[in-house]
C-alpha cells in the first residue's frame, strides 16, 4: 500500500493505492506516479475505485482508491474549442443535478448509471455540442440551432443574484501563554484585526459560525462541531499544511445543505480539522471553494456585510466611497492568491491575501524585499511574542517592523492617518511551501480593516483586488448635509440643553410676576424677612409700654433692689435706737 501526494490549495491530496506484483506478491513503493490531477482536499466527493494494469519487467495490477473532485474550471475533464462552447460549458456547470437530469431525459439520454454530477455535465455538454434537441410531447423534434438550444435550456439564475450576508467580527480573547515550536514560551497578543464570520443555517434548525478566509481552499470544520451537529463523515487519507507546518490525518464531512442569506448551498464536503487557535465560538472556516462561485466578493467592514454578486464582476462602487488602491492577484501553486503590496513607499513584497489572518506578518524574505535587514534601525527585537496557526502550533515572532504611513497595491494607497500598525516577523512554515514563488508575508485583517470595503474577484484565472474608503472631503460633505436643516433638526447638544433653557425661562417669568405688582407680591427675600420684622416691632412696642409709665412699672433692676433698700433703712433705724 502506498500513498501518492500532490499539493493544492494548502492541502496534500493522498491517494490510497494497492499494488500487487505477480512475481513477488509484495507491496513496493512506486515513485513519480500520479493518477490524480491537482485537487484541493476540501473539494473531494464520494470515494471511487479505478483498476489498471501494465506490463513491464514484472506484471502488476493496480487498484487505486481515490476521492473524485467535482467538476470545475481548474480541473476540466475535457476542453472546449471556442468561446461559445466555453459559455455553454459554464452554463451547464451552474445547473443543479436535478436540472441536468431533466434536460438529459428530454434529450433521450439515460442518467440511471451516472452517480456524479461531472458525468451528467459531460453527457449534456456532449449532447449540446452534437446539436441534439429535446423531443416534444408528440414525438416530433424541434428545428432550432445548437446556439438557440443552448440559450433556451441554460440554467436559470438563482432567485437572488446578489447576496447580502451579515458579518460578525470576533477577536482573540486576550494575551495567553503557549509553548512555541521554535522557542520555549511565547505570548500570543491580540491583534487590532478581527475575524469576519458569517452564519450558515442547517436544515435541522442549528447553524454554523464560519470564518471567511481567502487563504483556505475549501471548508474546514472542528471535530467537536461535526459531532455536536450530527454531520456525517467518512474517512479520507489526507493531510493539511498549516501555519505550524504540521501534517495530520484528516476525515471529510459532508454538509448536505446549508442556507446563507436565504440561499441554499450544497452538498458541500468539508475537511474535519482542529482549529483550536481560533475563537471557540467558531465552528470552522469557509474558503475559496465557496467564494469563487461568485463573480465579485465585497467585504464591507464599515457596515458588517459580505456582498456576493453572482453575475457582475464589477458592480457599481458603494455609495459615498472612492477607490484608493487596486491591483491584480496571482494564483499560487497551492491554490491561494498572492498580490504585490507596497509598505511605506518601499519596494513591493509578495503577500498572501488572507482575510482569515487577524494580523499581517513578514518572514525574512519579506524584510529583504523591503530593503531592510535584521540590523536595520526600523527592525526591533520582540520579547516572547508569537502567533498560533490553525493547527494549534505556536510560532515565535522574533522581530517587529512598525508600519507608519501607508500601504497599497497600485494608486495612492491607504493612508494610516497618523496611526501605526505593528507587523511581527518570524519563520512561518506555511510560507516555506511558497519559497519558490518569493512570498514574503501574509496580508491580514488588521490592514484590510483600515478600509471600508475590500473587493475581490476570485473566480477567474487572474484575480483582482480593490480597496474602497470614504475620503476626508466626502466625510465633510456628509457632515454638512446633516447640518443644513439645522433649524428643523437641533443638534444633540441643543436638545440636551433645551430643558435647562425652559427652566431658566420659567424662573424669569416667575420673577417678573413678583416684581411687577411689588406691593402685592413681596419677593422671596422679603417674605423670608417678614417674621423677623414682626418680632422686632413687637419687642419695640413692649419696651415703649414699660418706658411710658415708668413710675408705675419699675424696671427689673429697681424691683430687684427694693428689698435691699428696706433692709438698709431698717438697719439704720435700729442703730439710732
Amino acid at each position: 500500500m502506498i500513498f501518492f501526494s500532490s499539493y493544492s490549495s494548502g492541502w496534500r491530496v493522498l491517494v490510497f493505492c494497492q499494488i500487487t506484483f505477480s512475481a513477488f506478491n509484495v507491496c513496493r513503493e512506486v515513485s513519480a506516479f500520479s493518477l490524480l490531477p491537482t485537487v484541493p482536499l476540501s473539494n473531494l466527493a464520494a470515494p471511487r475505485t479505478v483498476s489498471a494494469s501494465f506490463v513491464g519487467r514484472r506484471n502488476c495490477n493496480i487498484n487505486v482508491h481515490f476521492y473524485n473532485a467535482p467538476y470545475n474550471k481548474r480541473m476540466s475533464l475535457f476542453s472546449s474549442g471556442s468561446d461559445e462552447e466555453e459559455a455553454m460549458l459554464s452554463d451547464i456547470k451552474a445547473m443543479r443535478v436535478k436540472e441536468l437530469k431533466v434536460e438529459l431525459k428530454s434529450l433521450g439520454i439515460g442518467t440511471e448509471d451516472a452517480f456524479e454530477k461531472e458525468e451528467l455535465v459531460q453527457r449534456l455538454f456532449k449532447a449540446r455540442k452534437e446539436g441534439r434537441v429535446a423531443s416534444s410531447s408528440d414525438g416530433t423534434t424541434a428545428t432550432t440551432t445548437t446556439k438557440t438550444t443552448a440559450q433556451t435550456v441554460a440554467s436559470p439564475p438563482s432567485s437572488t443574484s446578489i447576496l447580502s450576508v451579515p458579518l460578525t467580527f470576533r477577536s482573540l480573547d486576550s494575551f495567553r501563554s503557549v509553548d512555541a515550536s521554535n522557542s520555549e514560551e511565547v505570548f500570543v497578543r491580540p491583534s487590532p484585526g478581527q475575524f469576519a464570520t458569517l452564519q450558515a443555517d442547517l436544515p435541522n434548525g442549528k447553524y454554523l459560525t464560519l470564518l471567511v478566509d481567502t487563504a483556505c481552499s475549501g471548508v474546514v470544520l472542528r471535530p467537536s462541531s461535526v459531532r455536536n451537529l450530527g454531520i456525517p463523515t467518512f474517512k479520507a487519507p489526507g493531510s493539511m499544511t498549516a501555519a505550524g507546518g504540521t501534517v495530520g490525518n484528516t476525515e471529510v464531512a459532508q454538509i448536505n445543505q446549508m442556507i446563507i442569506a436565504g440561499n441554499s448551498f450544497g452538498p458541500m464536503p468539508a475537511a474535519v480539522q482542529d482549529i483550536g487557535a481560533l475563537p471557540s465560538v467558531m465552528d470552522g472556516i469557509i474558503g475559496l471553494s465557496f467564494l469563487n462561485q461568485f463573480a465579485c466578493v465585497d467585504i464591507d467592514f464599515a457596515n458588517g456585510k459580505l456582498i456576493l454578486d453572482k453575475g457582475n464582476a464589477n458592480p457599481p462602487i458603494p455609495g459615498g466611497l472612492s477607490i484608493i488602491s487596486a491591483g491584480t492577484m496571482k494564483l499560487a501553486r497551492i491554490g491561494i492568491w498572492i498580490a504585490d503590496v507596497t509598505f511605506d513607499g518601499r519596494s513591493p513584497v509578495k503577500m498572501l491575501v488572507d482575510t482569515g489572518a487577524a494580523a499581517t506578518l513578514f518572514n525574512w524574505k519579506g524584510i529583504t524585499d523591503l530593503g531592510l535587514s535584521r540590523n536595520s534601525p526600523e527592525i526591533s527585537l520582540n520579547t516572547n511574542v508569537g502567533a498560533v496557526g490553525a493547527d494549534n502550533v505556536a510560532l515565535r515572532l522574533t522581530h517587529r517592523y512598525v508600519l507608519n504611513r501607508s500601504f497599497n497595491f497600485e494608486g495612492s494607497g491607504v493612508d494610516l492617518e497618523g496611526d501605526t500598525v505593528n507587523i511581527d516577523i518570524g519563520d512561518i512554515p506555511v510560507l516555506d511551501v511558497l519559497k519558490g514563488e518569493g512570498v514574503g508575508g501574509i496580508l491580514g485583517a488588521d490592514l484590510f480593516m483600515k478600509c471600508d470595503v475590500v473587493r475581490l474577484n476570485l473566480s477567474g484565472g487572474s484575480g483582482k483586488i480593490a480597496l474602497f474608503k470614504q475620503t476626508t472631503d466626502q466625510k465633510q460633505q456628509e457632515q454638512k448635509q446633516h447640518e443644513t436643516p439645522a433649524q428643523n433638526f437641533p443638534s444633540a447638544d441643543t436638545a440636551a440643553e433645551e430643558p435647562v433653557a425652559k427652566r431658566e425661562k420659567k424662573k424669569k417669568r416667575q420673577q417678573e410676576q413678583y416684581e411687577t405688582p411689588a406691593q402685592n407680591f413681596p419677593s422671596a427675600n422679603t417674605a423670608a424677612e417678614e417674621p423677623v420684622a414682626k418680632r422686632e416691632k413687637k419687642k419695640k412696642r413692649q419696651q415703649e409700654q414699660y418706658e411710658t409709665p415708668a413710675q408705675n412699672f419699675p424696671s427689673v433692676d429697681t424691683a430687684a433692689e427694693e428689698p435691699v433698700a428696706k433692709k438698709e433703712k431698717k438697719k439704720k433705724r435700729r442703730t439710732y435706737d
